[in-house]
């Protein structure tokens, strides 16, 4: 998976062809980045592949991920409500067109309580920004130069470059 990615990143990809990655390559490629970057709060990731959608659940302890992100400890809220592993699952659609991307979030839920308008708003903003800063998520973003459409299938996903 690494080569295909790096294959798309660094503008080598044939004009014109799909690169497919399998949902056992992103399983896989998940794993290693984890064990890579040796995360700690967040195990036993699960990733479910759906026509257009994606879903995915893993054990999060909140506090010693905000901790390794930012280097801080989480406020004393944030400890008392989301310290310990939960179970995090969250559900998404990813739209394309010729040039861009969209992903939206569909559902998250901590430990089968639904989480979204502010709290959701509050969780993207202290969890996962600081990891991912360039995320775009509920809004249109321009594709990597070179990728014209991103498909996703409940086997794989399918990146289609320009012709």
């Amino acid at each position: 998976m690494v080569a295909k990615l790096n294959q798309i990143e660094s503008g080598k990809a044939k004009r014109g062809s799909t690169i497919v990655f399998t949902k056992q390559e992103i399983d896989e490629h998940i794993r290693q980045e984890l064990r890579a970057k040796q995360v700690k709060g967040l195990s036993a990731p699960v990733l479910a592949l759906g026509t257009a959608r994606a879903s995915g659940t893993a054990q999060v302890d909140f506090s010693l991920l905000k901790q390794q992100t930012t280097g801080k400890p989480p406020g004393m809220l944030s400890r008392l409500l989301l310290s310990g592993d939960r179970e995090l699952e969250v559900d998404i659609r990813v739209s394309s067109a010729p040039q861009y991307c969209r992903v939206d979030i569909l559902n998250v839920s901590v430990d089968g309580f639904d989480v979204s308008g502010r709290a959701l708003d509050w969780m993207i903003a202290n969890y996962l920004k600081p990891r991912y800063p360039q995320v775009k998520l509920n809004e249109w973003f321009a594709l990597q130069k070179g990728i014209e459409r991103i498909d996703v299938s409940p086997f794989d996903v399918r990146v289609k470059m320009l012709a």
